[in-house]
């Protein structure tokens, strides 16, 4: 029985027991729902310092990876991260006396709040999106899903320690590269800006049709050449290709695929009778060719709207 101790906490709902893996993903799942309500309302001060925090880690990051010759050929990009003004960490090192230094050292590695509060839950699983940004999420989380070396806290892919494995103290640093602050995250992020920024004046579903056919396609990341010797553009594509078909599944369940209807007539109604559905009576309201198609350039919020309003438009009678 995959669990940590043989108490009815770890034991799985179907033997009587609670199903938890994991205290510690409890404890921590607790708190990251607490920060999510800060920081998902705009207009409070928390939430906006939560925000400039990663942020400035985000163009750190960057500027740092653009020093190292290590940005894809993103020309936006590299313009863009060109005119960072990056904060600097000077340290001064004094020896017997304070009258003259014996050597000064500069660097730019220091992390900001919410890099060092990432770095802790990304290791245990838990990550952190920014759904402005719906696609990019998806597309990284899709390629968490197909990655074998990164294990949660609690995951059945362990085979050691009962199932939950040495890691259950530190986690699994594999995650944190694809978090919001992450190479992986921000280098998609890039370059689907990168995309969007090349295609000539759409509608919204041209776009999204033309994202969604170059996204699909290993010669997009050739040309980018995202992550040379760690992910191939084979993977990039087959995993978007996934990704964009669960995005448009997810919408199109959400909007009451399959949903049928049976109305009773006016005259039973009037006589009060009885009346027994018919196979044939029922019709299909919403099916394949009307339930709802998001857009992938927009946010969550954004598809959320146009999904209820879809919904209100196709229900009402």
């Amino acid at each position: 029985m995959p669990c940590d101790a043989k108490h009815s906490t770890f034991i799985a709902e179907k033997h009587g027991g609670l199903g938890l893996h994991s205290f510690t993903r409890e404890y921590v799942g607790a708190l990251l729902r607490d920060i999510e309500v800060y920081i998902t309302n705009a207009d409070t001060s928390p939430a906006h310092a939560l925000a400039a925090s990663i942020e400035e880690d985000t163009k750190r990051n960057l500027w740092i990876r653009l020093q190292e010759k290590l940005l894809p050929n993103i020309p936006t990009l590299i313009r863009k991260v060109q005119n960072f003004e990056i904060s600097t960490k000077k340290t001064i090192i004094y020896d017997e006396t304070f009258d003259y230094p014996l050597a000064e050292n500069i660097s730019y590695d220091h992390p900001h709040t919410m890099a060092k509060a990432i770095s802790v839950t990304s290791a245990l699983g838990f990550i952190l999106r920014d759904m402005n940004h719906e696609l990019c999420a998806r597309l990284s989380d899709e390629l968490i899903i197909t990655d074998q070396v990164a294990k949660s806290v609690g995951s059945n892919l362990i085979s050691h320690r009962a199932n939950l494995g040495a890691c259950i103290g530190e986690g699994s640093q594999r995650f944190y590269k694809y978090s919001i602050i992450g190479h992986v995250y921000y280098l998609l992020q890039a370059m689907i800006e990168e995309i969007r920024w090349t295609l000539t004046p759409q509608t919204a579903m041209a776009q999204d049709h033309t994202l969604e056919e170059q996204l699909s396609r290993p010669h997009i990341y050739k040309r980018y050449n995202l992550f040379p010797k760690e992910i191939s553009p084979l993977r990039l594509a087959a995993n978007a290709r996934i990704a964009l078909a669960k995005f448009k599944n997810d919408y199109k369940l959400s909007s009451f695929l399959y949903l049928v209807e049976w109305r009773a007539t006016r005259e039973a109604l009037e006589l009060n009778l009885h009346q027994v559905p018919q196979e044939h009576e029922y019709r299909t309201i919403i099916n394949e060719y009307n339930a709802f198609v998001p857009s992938i350039v927009v946010s969550m919020r954004k598809n959320s709207e146009n999904l209820a309003n879809h919904l209100i438009a196709t229900l009402r009678l």
